[in-house]
């Protein structure tokens, strides 16, 4: 008869039951753990980090499946948590999203979005800022009233706007450790072309990205970079595509509004300096994603004393200074430098 099996899922191999305790503490299967719940943690961080519904109960196979279609896939609105769902809500000034539960407002954002004239699943800021746009006056006049006022006058027009919200997509990956983070920024209005504009589009964005992460991590660096692509008439009548991409150095992040607007303008004259060559009939065809790059980093700091590792203890080739619980360590150490002691320099009291 055919011993019991129960199959390893760290290893992926059927054990015996009268060996599995024993192999569970063998040294092979410990590293594959370790590889594999690294593997699912770092998943889960990432379906956090997107916004992912649900992503606490789905298992390793089933986040793998969403992360690699997820490109492909990230307008599906029915992926994300009713925060999301809120945000894009918002982008689109509907009414009333804190209200709606999530399948309802998954269908009110396909409703405005298929129907921008829908101007009843709109805030009333949104009708007002509208009227205004069009010579309406807003004073005394209740939101029916604005909304009956708008319809008659695009029908005088014989045309109804379309929708100006441009909701910037972020996909955020990050690295296993967490010390570093990419924002994949798209642009839901594609009719913004010229690299300025699509720039600006994306400043509140980025700037919100860059303000939530320095609430955890004091020092952090970022940096840039863009897809663009161009395009040319061939003689036989065809287009031709060509991607580019630019990027710029990273930079320490002192203050947010200036890292952007430096980055902002670096990135507009590495596309002019770099971008296809004049004669060649190439021209821009579109932005295609912005990508954000962030990372923590250690900021070297003053501060007080701190025994030095043994190494170089003991090569008795540096002054460590016990200063104790003040904050002069870098004005003794100059002191250290200049007056040079013979003997214990290493006490405050040579340069008191």
């Amino acid at each position: 008869m055919e011993p019991n099996k129960i199959n390893c899922y760290y290893c992926n191999r059927d054990i015996t039951n009268k060996h599995f305790e024993r192999h569970c503490k063998a040294k092979k299967h410990l590293e594959n753990k370790k590889i594999k719940d690294q593997e699912f943690n770092y998943l889960r961080d990432w379906a956090k980090e997107n916004q992912i519904f649900n992503y606490e109960k789905l298992n390793v196979e089933k986040l793998k499946d969403i992360k690699k279609s997820f490109k492909q896939n990230k307008h599906d609105l029915s992926l994300f948590n009713i925060e999301k769902l809120k945000d894009i809500g918002k982008k689109l000034s509907l009414r009333k999203i804190d209200d709606l539960l999530r399948e309802d407002l998954i269908k009110r954002i396909k409703k405005v979005k298929k129907h921008s004239d829908r101007l009843g699943l709109r805030s009333t800021r949104y009708i007002q800022d509208l009227a205004i746009e069009n010579g309406i006056m807003i004073s005394t006049k209740s939101r029916k009233q604005l909304i009956d006022e708008l319809y008659n006058h695009f029908e005088f027009q014989k045309h109804f706007p379309e929708s100006k919200e441009n909701i910037i997509d972020v996909e955020t990956k990050t690295s296993v450790k967490g010390h570093f983070k990419e924002f994949i920024l798209t642009n839901s209005d594609e009719n913004i072309v010229d690299l300025s504009p699509y720039l600006e589009s994306q400043r509140e964005e980025i700037k919100k990205i860059i303000e939530k992460m320095l609430q955890d991590n004091k020092n952090i660096k970022g940096q840039i970079s863009l897809e663009c692509e161009y395009e040319r008439k061939l003689v036989n009548g065809e287009q031709q595509t060509c991607p580019m991409h630019f990027q710029l150095k990273s930079e320490d992040i002192l203050n947010v509004d200036d890292f952007i607007s430096s980055q902002f303008d670096k990135m507009i004259a590495r596309e002019h300096n770099n971008q296809p060559k004049a004669g060649s009939g190439f021209t821009l065809r579109r932005c295609v994603q912005t990508i954000l790059k962030l990372n923590k980093h250690n900021a070297l700091n003053a501060g007080s004393y701190i025994e030095l590792p043994k190494e170089i203890q003991n090569r008795k080739a540096c002054i460590n200074i016990k200063n104790g619980n003040d904050q002069y360590c870098f004005i003794y150490a100059i002191r250290c430098a200049v007056e040079r002691p013979k003997t214990q320099s290493e006490r405050i009291k040579q340069y008191q």
